[in-house]
């Protein structure tokens, strides 16, 4: 009887969180003077509304020729072109008639937030980075690159590693993942180095893993394993990206495309793609600071959520 009743609350909680899931609910397209506040505290000044998931209980204010368009996990999605005001947990949602482009796009936007739902990731990295580097021993957290396929773009690639000292000296290793041999070792004061004709030393196809060390100190940092793929791995990669745009047929806001490039990435387990077509596309439109802010919570997740 114990095992039944058990067993039922195990069913019960599945349920429940499946449902909860569902319920998810992101802001996909923002157009014009779209404002959020709480339904609940009438005197919150109403702020501006941003890419993300927002909970039932928010309200929304929608401008003059303004437009929203709310998505959630199941797919239903809700668009707003009317000036007013709305509570989130009143709209009514639909299933589009069959899975757009823009549909597709839109799983892949609502899978970073769920993800990475958190800006104040970049604080609590920090944090850990700080707490890691007291004491005289201190280790070396590797950034860049992650794990998995690596691309190698213009004959070269970027390492970066972070810690909390700038008089430290550091060394770069690289080693074949199968024999365990050296294949690069580099000793420099900066907290990253782009290793240029990399394929003196490394072939495309190779596995081989990478770390750093404090000069002097025997700890090392977490070994990280990563494939060497062509550029035009990559290339073709973003060119899917951009045909997807293309055939979506409408104009999309940047931080729509950076965050659901991102996730689409992601969910082929790319991750070095997805940081360097973010930090291409973010240089690219260094005026906007939104999409800096949506790559760094991408980053410092990624950081925070791996053992490094």
């Amino acid at each position: 009887m114990k095992n039944i009743r058990l067993l039922l609350n195990l069913i019960f909680c599945i349920a429940f969180f499946n449902a909860a899931i569902s319920q998810n609910i992101g802001v996909v397209s923002i157009s014009g003077d779209v404002k959020i506040k709480s339904a609940k505290d009438t005197k919150q000044s109403p702020k501006n509304l941003t890419y993300g998931v927002i909970t039932p209980d928010k309200q929304l204010v929608l401008g003059k020729n303004s437009m929203v368009k709310l998505r959630k996990s199941s797919g239903e999605e809700c668009e707003l072109t009317a000036q007013g005001s709305y509570l989130v947990r009143d709209l009514p949602y639909k299933l589009p008639v069959e899975k757009s482009i823009i549909t597709r796009l839109s799983e892949y936007f609502m899978n970073f937030f769920n993800a990475h739902p958190s800006s104040e990731s970049k604080e609590r990295y920090q944090n850990s980075i700080y707490a890691i580097s007291r004491g005289n021993i201190i280790t070396p957290v590797p950034v860049f690159p992650f794990e998995g396929k690596m691309p190698l773009i213009n004959n070269s690639i970027l390492f970066k590693w972070d810690i909390a000292c700038d008089t430290c000296h550091y060394e770069l290793v690289i080693k074949d993942i199968f024999s365990r041999k050296e294949v690069f070792r580099h000793s420099c004061d900066q907290k990253e180095f782009i290793l240029n004709n990399a394929d003196q030393v490394l072939n495309v196809g190779g596995k081989y893993y990478w770390y750093v060390k404090v000069a002097n100190q025997s700890t090392i940092s977490t070994n990280i394993i990563f494939d060497l793929v062509s550029s035009n791995e990559y290339e073709s990669e973003l060119g899917n990206i951009e045909k997807n745009f293309t055939e979506a047929g409408v104009a999309l806001p940047l931080e729509f495309r950076l965050v659901s490039s991102i996730g689409e990435l992601e969910s082929k387990e790319l991750t070095n793609f997805a940081y360097l077509y973010g930090t291409d596309f973010v240089s690219k439109h260094a005026e906007n600071k939104a999409l800096n802010e949506l790559f760094e919570q991408f980053v410092y997740s990624k950081l925070s959520n791996s053992e490094r």
